[in-house]
């Protein structure tokens, strides 16, 4: 046992430290022991509150706990009361032997020299060498005839002996019935012990009464010699019980572990009553709060269960609604083992080594679960049900009570800060939010033990790394912001990758030894893993591509080796996990991440090549970009495609943009989405790779870059209306078209700044389909005007050739290119934004419908 079970008691009240002014000869108040008798009630509260309870109770009673703990302590350390007179208010102490407690002195020195019984025989074994000594030289001398003058001196020496053994005796027997316990059943079985005397020996011969003890057997050992002036003042064990109480709660109070200490040594007097809840439960609690504070959690696990057993579970359980007063009091037993263990000592202490309390907390939530009573009592019984969650499950780590109670203050917490996110609340709050639950889903990584329980870690405490990568750029110092690409820590996308192999080397056998508790929960993790690392992956690598200076060299190489480093990880397992066909652990979503990481791949090593002509480069891209648009095709890659392909001076002819078009619709899977008589996909993605394709085989990649309405405007404003009909209509056409056109260019700004928005802020786009419909509607209005205008143009231009006009033919053939590249231009954003909306959809999204089709066309390649 630690030092702190063994220490003296005697020892530990005679030393007591001082309390307040209070202490000295004022009794103890008896209104504390109400209290004390239902403090622990009270005792699982924070340090203020509970200080603030004792305070109205000091001022209640007229006295404070400190002196309500001395004046009992006093009277402790005193277990002995004298009854006879001369021994009242002389200068010996009471723990002591004086002349008064010796009825014949003489007698006793005869008997301890002789030496006949074996308690004489042990007294003079204890007494020092000179007592020894003189005692022997005290013997009266035998008288020898003819011999006087040498017998009486003799007798003279005999008598100064004795004389000595007088002065000295007291002060050894006093050391010897203070350090020695002497009874043994052997020694005094010789000896007719009183009843009173003998329940002493049985029941309390511990270190406080062990002076009077001794003394009482002395008395009773040696009536002749010892005198009887004395009684034993013995507490009741509620006493005890109250002190310890008292002393524990002090310890609450002040952090004063001396205190904590007296009160378990202290304790040992009752440990033969823990059949009753009330003792069971201060014997067991201050020895948790000590095995918290010495960071013990082999005892702290033997402590918890034996509260638990013989404190908490002392009955049935009843609902809270009904609970009586012993029900209560067994509630809140059961708070203060919660409160120790899980807040003092995981939460606040970072204890390791509890798991196996993950029982014991179950079963005290089955006691304590539902609470009807404070707010901090619902707080509790709200952590009990939410670690059941934890405990067992899916989510769970074979019942390790520390990853449980990690992982759930982890998430607890991730929602507080998405919520806090989602107010836009104060920026230090929500980036405590956010350093809180990576302490805890860090910790919870570092305690999971299981395949199952690692999984569960590493995804959510990634999906909390992504959610800050998207979300709180703004928020978090850049330093902070930096290293979640840079160093997020154990639980990192290589950390991921390792366990994903792990994983997925038993999905045909062997699962079951990664501890998850059945088929479906390990694909599910599997599938959660995944989409934690793909979310990663693609925000890693925008943040070293945002974070890139495209003209700056040193800024390039410092940001393009990291980012090609996070998406080939994703590459290569992706390609690993595919060489067979598609996996069952594997999410749909896996398919749509590999395209947007080899389009990352594709526009770095086009921007490094700016910067090295090694055509390696330049052929790394455009592989990297043909594997993505044969993943997924519908966006503008196949633009990108358009332009790198025109400085492509090789004869691959699997390489030429027709090849690669024709690849793209002869795929039976996008063909179906092409097919607009079917819903067999997105139309708003059939409509935008229609587009593209549109735009690659026309090469007018160039002429949808630049807005050129105010030039359409310019030239509609300063040209002269037509005397003919046509002209007439040419003009008034090409008014109209730009009036819609600049409300279609207004819808569209609206759109493109909503969705920057929404990307800016990492959450998915609210629905606005009458937005959409609108800006879909207005397009089309505006591409109705703009055939108007043009068949309009292409009149004016036949009727001012047949009249040989020239100057009307160069102002209708400006007009029509104007309104032509108008018309591009603003059919370009609207799919562009389009386009860039279903990207972010199946981005966040993973069970978009989408994602299914993707992966089939995968396979249909």
């Amino acid at each position: 046992m630690r030092y702190i079970r063994t220490l003296l008691l005697g020892a530990l009240l005679s030393c007591a430290l001082p309390f307040a002014a209070s202490a000295g000869e004022a009794p103890p108040a008896h209104e504390w022991d109400t209290v004390l008798d239902e403090i622990s009630a009270h005792t699982w509260h924070s340090r203020d509150e509970l200080n603030t309870e004792l305070q109205q109770h000091e001022a209640r009673i007229k006295q404070d706990l400190p002196g309500y703990i001395s004046a009992w302590e006093q009277r402790m350390a005193l277990p002995i009361a004298y009854t006879a007179k001369n021994r009242t208010g002389d200068s010996c102490g009471p723990l002591t032997y004086c002349a008064a407690d010796f009825l014949d002195i003489r007698k006793l020195i005869n008997q301890l020299r002789e030496r006949n019984e074996p308690v004489a025989r042990l007294i003079f074994d204890k007494l020092t060498p000179e007592a020894q000594q003189v005692i022997a030289a005290s013997a009266p001398p035998v008288p020898q005839p003819g011999k006087s003058g040498a017998t009486s001196a003799t007798a003279g020496a005999a008598g100064t002996a004795l004389a000595k053994a007088v002065q000295i005796l007291p002060g050894e027997l006093s050391k010897i019935v203070r350090e020695e316990t002497i009874y043994t059943p052997e020694r005094f079985k010789e000896v007719r012990l009183s009843f009173a005397t003998r329940n002493l020996v049985s029941e309390h011969y511990d270190a406080q009464n062990r002076v009077c003890v001794n003394k009482s057997l002395l008395t009773e050992a040696f009536p002749e010699g010892l005198a009887r002036n004395f009684k034993c003042v013995i507490q009741k064990d509620e006493t005890y019980r109250r002190v310890v109480a008292a002393r524990t709660v002090q310890y609450l109070r002040t952090g004063d572990t001396s205190t904590l200490a007296t009160a378990i040594a202290i304790s040992n007097k009752f440990e033969d009553k823990l059949m009753y809840t009330d003792f069971a439960f201060w014997y067991y609690y201050p020895r948790m709060l000590d095995d918290v504070h010495s960071g013990n959690a082999v005892s702290l696990k033997h402590d918890s269960y034996a509260l638990l057993n013989d404190a908490v579970l002392g009955g049935e359980p009843t609902s809270p609604a009904k609970a009586g007063p012993a029900e209560q009091e067994r509630r809140n037993y059961g708070w203060n083992l919660a409160d120790v263990v899980l807040i003092r000592g995981i939460m606040e202490g970072r204890m390791s080594g509890l798991e196996a309390l993950g029982s014991a907390i179950w079963l005290l939530g089955n006691r304590n679960e539902a609470p009807a009573g404070s707010g901090q009592e619902k707080e509790l019984g709200l952590l009990l049900t939410d670690l059941r969650k934890y405990l067992d499950g899916p989510e769970s780590d074979n019942f390790r009570l520390n990853y449980a109670v990690a992982m759930r203050e982890g998430m607890r917490r991730y929602a507080l800060l998405v919520r806090a996110l989602d107010a836009h609340g104060d920026s230090a709050a929500t980036e405590i939010h956010f350093k809180e639950s990576r302490k805890y889903l860090r910790l919870a990584y570092e305690w999971a033990e299981t395949g199952q329980g690692k999984a569960t870690a590493v995804t959510n405490y990634l999906e909390l790394i992504n959610l800050a990568l998207a979300r709180m750029k703004d928020t978090l110092p850049p330093t902070a912001y930096a290293a979640l690409a840079t160093n997020p820590g154990k639980a990192s996308a290589d950390t991921a990758v390792s366990l994903y192999h792990e994983m997925a080397a038993r999905e045909n056998e062997g699962w079951e030894q990664l501890r998850f508790v059945s088929r479906k929960a390990y694909i599910d993790s599997a599938q959660k893993l995944w989409s934690a690392l793909r979310r990663n992956t693609v925000l890693v690598g925008d943040y070293y591509l945002q974070r890139m200076d495209k003209d700056d060299f040193q800024s390039v190489m410092d940001n393009a080796e990291p980012a090609e480093r996070a998406l080939l990880r994703y590459v290569k397992l992706f390609d690993e996990i595919t060489a067979n066909g598609h996996r069952e652990i594997m999410p749909d979503s896996a398919y749509f991440a590999d395209a947007e990481c080899l389009k990352m791949l594709a526009q770095l090593k086009r921007i490094v090549y700016a910067y090295n002509n090694k055509i390696e480069l330049h052929n790394q891209s455009i592989t990297y970009l043909l594997k993505a648009i044969e993943v997924y095709p519908y966006d503008d890659s196949i633009n990108v495609y358009a332009v790198m392909s025109r400085n492509i001076n090789t004869p691959l002819v699997n390489r030429s943009l027709d090849n690669v078009l024709s690849r793209m619709a002869a795929n039976p899977v996008t063909a179906k989405c092409l097919d607009s008589s079917r819903n067999f996909c997105d139309r708003s993605l059939s409509q935008t790779m229609e587009w593209n394709r549109y735009k690659a085989k026309n090469n007018l990649s160039g002429r949808t870059d630049v807005d050129r309405l105010e030039e359409l405007k310019a030239l509609v404003g300063t040209g002269q209306p037509g005397t003919t009909l046509p002209g007439q209509d040419m003009y008034r056409l090409a008014g109209s078209y730009i009036a819609v056109a600049e409300q279609l260019a207004s819808l569209t700004a609206e759109s493109r700044e909503q969705l920057t928005k929404c990307m800016a802020s990492g959450v998915e786009c609210a629905a606005s389909p009458e937005a959409d419909k609108r800006l879909v509607t207005k397009k089309d209005e505006a591409e109705k005007m703009n055939a108007a205008l043009l068949g309009s143009c292409a009149a004016y231009r036949q009727a001012q050739g047949n009249a040989g006009d020239g100057n009307g033919l160069a102002d209708a053939s400006k007009l029509a290119t104007l309104a032509t590249d108008v018309s591009l231009y603003q059919t370009d954003q609207v799919m562009d934004i389009t386009m860039r909306k279903k990207l972010y959809e199946l981005r966040l999204m993973d069970n978009h419908p989408m994602h299914k089709v993707i992966k089939a066309s995968f396979y249909a390649n």
